[in-house]
């Protein structure tokens, strides 16, 4: 699938859909396990990469060059 389709198969997804469970992933393997449970779709966070993979609050601190 094509990242033009996934987009419109998310947009498709939040328009019918009541509810869309997404967890939460820090690294690519959380993403993978997320999606080999089925979810529909996963999320990141910049806090949650600051804080799960450098160790440090969300304050501006993990740049793109950390």
């Amino acid at each position: 699938m094509s990242d033009h389709e996934r987009r419109k198969a998310f947009r498709r997804m939040l328009h019918e859909l009541p509810v869309v469970v997404a967890p939460g992933a820090h690294d690519v393997l959380t993403a993978k396990i997320v999606e080999r449970a089925g979810f529909p779709a996963v999320y990141m966070s910049g806090s949650g990469i600051a804080n799960t993979v450098f160790g440090v609050p969300d304050v501006g601190l993990v740049t793109m060059t950390k």
